[in-house]
């Protein structure tokens, strides 16, 4: 099974679509404005979607069996200070990981409470992206970018369109779910 967004004649869609194993899509959100991330909880019942320009987090239920979602709600907000919620991941305790576009930082948000628990300063503007690696998984990757920085940003933060790594003090959750 996949997911994917929609691109048709140099416009967006704004829809997101699931493939299954057949190669069938299904639109399953309409709506959207810049979708940037999709992840799951370690047991696969819950799926979490990023849409950048909401500044919102969105929790669903997820149905593994015939991967549907289902009871849409607002796991987090991210204050427009912040900056804006780029890509981002889970880690083995359930925090979301969030690139702060705009935001110099990664954030960790209980999607709970909605709650930031606590943030990674790097050296760039643009956090685009994170995800854990490393061979038991406890090592966060934060990509970033300089698109859209000016001469004298591009300056001060010369590091921008690097990729930083830490150790958080958690581990990330491996991948492995199928679903129709």
């Amino acid at each position: 099974m996949g997911w994917f967004y929609e691109f048709q004649s140099k416009k967006w869609i704004r829809r997101l679509y699931k493939i299954n194993i057949n190669g069938n899509a299904k639109k399953i959100l309409d709506s959207v404005t810049i979708s940037n991330g999709i992840t799951w909880t370690k047991d696969a019942s819950t799926m979490y979607y990023i849409d950048t320009s909401t500044g919102k987090i969105k929790a669903f239920d997820f149905d593994k069996t015939n991967a549907t979602i289902s009871n849409e709600r607002v796991a987090v907000e991210i204050p427009k200070s912040m900056g804006f919620g780029d890509g981002f991941t889970i880690d083995d305790e359930g925090m979301l990981w969030v690139g702060l576009w705009n935001g110099n930082s990664v954030a960790r948000f209980n999607p709970k409470t909605g709650k930031l628990l606590s943030k990674i300063e790097v050296p760039a503007h643009n956090v685009t992206a994170c995800a854990f690696g490393g061979k038991i998984l406890d090592i966060l990757y934060i990509t970033t970018a300089k698109v859209d920085m000016t001469d004298e940003e591009l300056k001060q933060k010369p590091f921008s369109s690097s990729i930083f790594k830490v150790k958080p003090g958690v581990k990330g959750v491996k991948a492995s779910f199928s679903g129709k």
